[in-house]
């Protein structure tokens, strides 16, 4: 739906005019004594005051002079029509509360004006539309979904842009709206946003045709590298610096990394091995730029555990041909095809190789 940066004239003969707030602010009314606060309400004029069709006032308050066409516009300036002339009666203040507030809380929010912001911007629904007319200068279409590729988000890079000048285009287009999302993370994006960085470049919004889909949002050009691919760099990296053929898997599961676009290497860049576990660093890299990286842990599967310390072994000497076993206990832990220190029950202490579960293999 198109939200036209154009004002909406609201005619004498309009029985009612529904005033509602496009962002985070709220309208503010006097009930009785009491502030109200409302999104979205129906108003009349009665005894020449900007009531709501309950008969509360609109904050701060607004008179109508008898016969005036009003007309309200996104900003929240509330003007009387007669003839050629225009005269400004009022602008709309709105309540904003701070995050995982709202008025049912009872807390005190702070005020700002319509376009500033997250405020918002006043839209108006009347019974009475014959009378209004679309803009015809310079139009500002969004998709559902942008994706950019640099740090700054500019509004040439997210959005449709036409108008009549060329240099009035290039000035919308080179508008800045703030700084890209994180890889993995999306930007939401509303007309009101929209409009206050619209102001903030020194661009007038009245006449600007803007068209920013419900859940708009800008994404980073991305790419994903599956934790997979982390789980096998370690596997090999840790193989090679055990220097044993042992199965290997991840301990725990592994998650997948967002990574800017390019081609991207993963490489492991650490290798620390305990008694039980071997733990390993993988970053993923494009060019020489480190951009994430995973720890794995990596565990021997279920037919390479090896020993463990304190573990009682059977010690398997060899020398010069001949084979006899002894019993002992594991000094230092490994895995199968690991090296470890085992003491026997005689006393001496060997430097092996762990071949089975609980089997050491010294060669004298």
């Amino acid at each position: 739906m198109f939200g036209f940066l154009a004002t909406a004239l609201v005619l004498a003969s309009t029985p009612q005019l529904t005033l509602r707030v496009d962002g985070e602010g709220y309208i503010r009314l006097a009930h009785g004594a009491k502030p109200a606060y409302a999104k979205q309400a129906v108003f009349i004029v009665s005894n020449g005051e900007l009531v709501t069709k309950s008969g509360d006032p609109l904050l701060p308050r607004v008179r109508v002079p008898s016969g005036a066409h009003i007309q309200v516009d996104l900003d929240g300036t509330i003007c009387a029509i007669g003839g050629s002339e225009k005269t400004r009666l009022g602008r709309i203040v709105l309540a904003i509360f701070r995050t995982g507030a709202g008025p049912q809380t009872g807390a005190h929010p702070s005020l700002g004006n319509p376009g500033e912001g997250l405020c918002g911007v006043i839209r108006t629904d009347t019974a009475v539309t014959q009378h209004a007319t679309a803009p015809s200068g310079p139009t500002i279409e969004f998709a559902a979904r942008a994706e950019i590729d640099s740090d700054i988000v500019r509004l040439g890079d997210v959005a449709k842009i036409s108008a009549s000048s060329p240099g009035l285009k290039a000035q919308i287009e080179a508008v800045e709206l703030g700084r890209s999302p994180i890889y993995g993370a999306s930007k939401g994006v509303s007309a009101a946003y929209v409009i206050a960085h619209l102001r903030q470049a020194g661009i007038k919004a009245d006449g600007i045709a803007l068209n920013v889909p419900e859940h708009c949002e800008i994404v980073r050009k991305s790419q994903t590298v599956p934790g997979a691919s982390f789980v096998d760099a370690a596997i090999e990296a840790a193989k090679t610096r055990l220097g044993a053929s042992i199965e290997l898997r991840a301990q725990d599961s592994v998650s997948d990394l967002i990574a800017p676009t390019g081609e991207l290497h993963v490489v492991a860049d650490g290798v620390l091995q305990g008694s039980n576990s071997v733990t390993v660093t993988v970053w993923a890299e494009i060019g020489e730029r480190k951009i994430g990286s995973r720890v794995v842990t990596l565990v021997p599967t279920a037919g390479s555990v090896g020993v463990r310390p304190g573990d009682p072994v059977r010690i398997r000497l060899i020398s010069n041909g001949a084979v006899v076993e002894i019993a002992g206990k594991a000094r230092t832990g490994g895995w199968v095809g690991s090296q470890v220190t085992v003491q026997a029950d005689t006393g001496t202490v060997h430097v092996g190789v762990v071949k089975t579960a609980n089997l050491v293999e010294v060669r004298l």
